[in-house]
């Protein structure tokens, strides 16, 4: 998912908020209908955002009045159906560019991280350089950029450490003194189920010797009876 760097200037006053734009730019596709001033059309159902962001209904209603004064979402529509029930709401959110100024946050993460842990995350996709995927600062820059007490960016860095996101390197200076940790990306990659491997290390060898040794017994009794059938029809 790219996504705009303003987003977490803009709008991240909530975690919700933050994930629901996010969201929002992530149903964007070169099939996406725009309007006549080029801003995005975009469908989505308030029951979706809500299981998304894992908030409550009224919680999404309020977010989306938060990015409508933010002027993030610029108008809304309902249609309605033939029998006269509402349907789902049409959104026209403000196109921002994602040719530049933007960082890459993984679906994967984006649908496992909540809350503050998201925030943070995403803070670092943004600082990571894009090659080595790593950076370096101290607790309290991280502090000063995110808006979040030293206390809580240590916590969440912490848990994220925990649930595979990211490592955290402690640093030495050429006097052996530590300073700004390291931090690292961990590429988020969809599993794949493959054949279970063989640990040789713990494998019982002698049963794979009895194993072998029957099958090479099975072997020759069935030649020594293709052998004695032949014999008896001689006779």
């Amino acid at each position: 998912m790219r996504i705009p760097n303003s987003f977490l200037t803009d709008y991240c006053s909530t975690a919700t908020e933050f994930k629901t734009a996010c969201f929002f730019y992530s149903l964007v596709n070169p099939t996406t209908k725009t309007s006549s001033d080029g801003n995005y059309i975009i469908r989505v159902k308030q029951s979706t955002l809500a299981k998304v962001t894992g908030s409550s209904l009224s919680t999404v209603r309020r977010t989306i009045k938060r990015l409508e004064v933010h002027g993030f979402i610029i108008t809304k529509t309902r249609s309605c159906k033939s029998d006269g029930e509402l349907g789902t709401y049409d959104y026209i959110i403000k196109k921002i560019t994602t040719h530049r100024d933007y960082f890459h946050l993984s679906k994967i993460a984006f649908n496992q991280l909540e809350g503050k842990s998201l925030i943070v995350y995403a803070t670092f996709c943004k600082l990571a350089s894009g090659k080595t995927l790593s950076f370096f600062q101290s607790y309290k820059e991280l502090s000063d950029i995110i808006g979040f007490s030293r206390s809580e960016i240590m916590f969440f860095i912490s848990l994220l450490e925990k649930n595979k996101f990211i490592r955290k390197y402690m640093r030495l200076t050429s006097y052996g003194d530590y300073t700004d940790n390291t931090y690292y990306i961990i590429p988020c990659v969809r599993g794949k189920i493959r054949k279970k491997a063989i640990n040789f290390a713990t494998y019982n060898y002698k049963k794979i010797i009895k194993q072998v040794f029957k099958k090479v017994n099975r072997f020759f009794k069935k030649i020594k009876d293709k052998l004695l059938c032949c014999v008896n029809f001689k006779h």
